[in-house]
């Protein structure tokens, strides 16, 4: 494993061919990137530890709750073909509009409006 020496995390998912993340929304951008993703779970009575919306495809991502899981998912996914990653980044790309918004002007003003009452 190697930990991020990227100074922003655009840089990190263009050099990865996994991201491993526990609860975080890095997880549903490496996915519309057509990054295979592994979520840890932080096994916390109570607390959701999945972060992925229920309608995107688990082919997509991998839930690991245990060093046996996690080392049975990396190597399901280091075993995918190009074929494979190329389906995961067309599917990732079908997301993107629905999960994601482009910034525009119009767009940073009405948040900054709905968030500071402007």
């Amino acid at each position: 494993i190697i930990y991020s020496e990227y100074s922003n995390i655009q840089e990190c998912y263009g050099n990865a061919d996994i991201l491993m993340t526990e609860s975080s929304t890095t997880a549903i951008e490496s996915i519309v990137l057509g990054l295979p993703t592994i979520i840890f779970t932080a096994n916390v009575q109570g607390i959701p530890d999945n972060p992925i919306p229920f309608d995107i495809p688990k082919k997509l991502y991998r839930i690991a709750s245990s060093t046996e899981e996690l080392l049975t998912i990396i190597i399901f996914f280091s075993k995918l073909t190009n074929q494979n990653l190329l389906e995961l980044s067309e599917i990732g790309f079908n997301l993107k509009d629905k999960y994601f918004l482009r910034v525009t002007s119009k767009r940073v003003q009405d948040l900054l409006k709905d968030t500071f009452n402007f």
